[in-house]
């Protein structure tokens, strides 16, 4: 079976525009991971679960406080006021703390369709209200066992492990160099953690879920640096966007890397404003990959 690696790069410039821009929260999904984003006066509250949540699912998620501010004491003052807010997920009441939150969230089994995810205030005020959508009933066939850990991880960013989990991620151990991996969410047959930012080069990753024998891969650490030119233009204006991947070396099949420009009412991208770059093994047999845009 063909198993492609991605690789993204979301490029948001925002040239000579007003500071103002209106809040709302988000919801978006990819490498296994779906992350919902609720923005407040005080910085910004997200919450990571798995991208497939069936019904009858255990699943365990994260609630992370992330404060604005422009000095230490600026985002301690926010993060105070962040802690005030509570996520209800389906009815379920989890809280908001000063560090990452896990939870576990056992998906009623008649639940159909989608399940609400909101943000309330100490007050009692909903601040948002998002909705998760629930995928089919799973069939009772039991994951196979063992895990299956990718060879490439792009560092900084989340990394999906798949295999026998059942959901409940406070039985599962992820170390990277034994050094204790975080785990942003679970659900039966998959796990995915954050790959650390300054995890370069070969790392051991090891795997044991609930006591099962551990699994172990060896995995190259991949950095992709995206950076732009001049940012000060006019109408009609030109600039550069360079794109430059580490890692790459020893590729098990070929990689994708994905370009989106967001912000196509303000610039435009060439040659287009979403650009796919297959990176086979053959291409990047030196581990590097650099193209400017």
């Amino acid at each position: 079976m063909r198993k492609t690696l991605l690789f993204s790069a979301v490029l948001s410039l925002f040239l000579l525009v007003p500071a103002s821009i209106t809040r709302a929260q988000t919801i978006s999904s990819q490498k296994g991971l779906t992350t919902a984003v609720f923005p407040t006066q005080y910085g910004k509250i997200k919450v990571y679960l798995p991208d497939v949540i069936r019904p009858g699912d255990m699943i365990s998620g994260t609630v992370v406080a992330e404060p604005s501010g422009n000095n230490a004491r600026q985002t301690e003052k926010n993060l105070v006021e962040l802690i005030k807010y509570t996520i209800s997920l389906d009815g379920n009441k989890y809280d908001v703390g000063p560090k990452p939150e896990t939870f576990k969230w056992l998906v009623h089994p008649d639940r159909q369709v989608s399940a609400p995810l909101e943000l309330f205030h100490v007050t009692g005020v909903k601040a948002h209200e998002l909705k998760m959508q629930l995928g089919p009933v799973k069939n009772n066939k039991p994951a196979p066992s063992g895990c299956v850990i990718p060879s490439h991880a792009l560092t900084g960013s989340a990394l999906r492990i798949t295999g026998s989990f059942d959901g409940n991620s406070s039985n599962t151990n992820c170390t990277l160099n034994n050094k204790r991996m975080e785990i942003l969410a679970e659900s039966p047959g998959q796990c995915i953690v954050s790959y650390p930012e300054n995890a370069n080069g070969i790392q051991t990753l090891n795997v044991q879920e609930n006591n099962q024998p551990e699994c172990s891969q060896q995995v190259s650490g991949v950095q992709m640096n995206v950076s732009a030119g001049k940012l000060n233009l006019r109408k009609g204006q030109q600039t550069y966007v360079d794109v430059s991947i580490t890692g790459l070396q020893k590729l098990p099949d070929t990689a994708l890397l994905t370009l989106n420009n967001i912000t196509t009412g303000i610039v435009t991208m060439q040659p287009s404003n979403t650009v796919v770059i297959p990176l086979p093994p053959e291409n990047v047999s030196s581990g590097t990959f650099n193209k400017r845009f």
